[in-house]
């Protein structure tokens, strides 16, 4: 039951009781995305309390899906930009609309060189033969941080020298060597 007023230009009111009837329900709708790194699988969910509906989802490239909830696995930076979606209640075909913009985070890179006698430690191992290694770590965006290091290793020489002398010889820079 509701109350209506109405007041002309003269200040004057007249006071009415009436009841409205509604016809089915208020639809409403959220829509929410989680934020996956490159690779990752990309969760848009359309959250209602509206029973007996449908849906309709629309986003970046040419995106469509009739799910309540639905997913995009392997995601690349082209899907991420704002997903629409409609909530039509099938009784009285009264709808809602709602957006999200999804997010897709990217992974950190980075690489070094370093150049060493022997053998080189990095990471806890102890490498011996040039090459480029690669560890995997999780960055502060909760993606994949890779780092290459591309290791040179040089030998040191070693060996065992006989001569055999009488009085004395230079060796390297040593002279007179008896």
């Amino acid at each position: 039951i509701y109350t209506i007023t109405v007041t002309d230009e003269n200040g004057c009111s007249s006071s009415a009781l009436d009841t409205i009837n509604t016809i089915g329900s208020t639809v409403a709708v959220e829509a929410i995305a989680n934020t996956p790194c490159i690779g990752d699988t990309l969760r848009l969910t359309a959250v209602t309390a509206t029973g007996g509906a449908s849906f309709a989802w629309t986003g970046p490239n040419g995106f469509t899906s009739h799910a309540q909830d639905t997913i995009i696995t392997n995601v690349s930076t082209d899907n991420a930009g704002t997903y629409f979606v409609t909530v039509t209640e099938t009784a009285t075909e009264c709808s809602a609309n709602a957006s999200v913009v999804a997010t897709i985070k990217e992974p950190a890179s980075n690489e070094f060189t370093a150049t060493a006698c022997d053998s080189y430690t990095w990471i806890g191992q102890t490498y011996t033969s040039s090459n480029d290694y690669t560890q995997t770590f999780t960055a502060a965006n909760g993606c994949d941080s890779i780092v290459t290091l591309h290791l040179i290793i040089n030998y040191s020489n070693t060996g065992d020298t006989t001569a055999v002398v009488c009085d004395s010889f230079d060796w390297y820079e040593h002279t007179n060597i008896s």
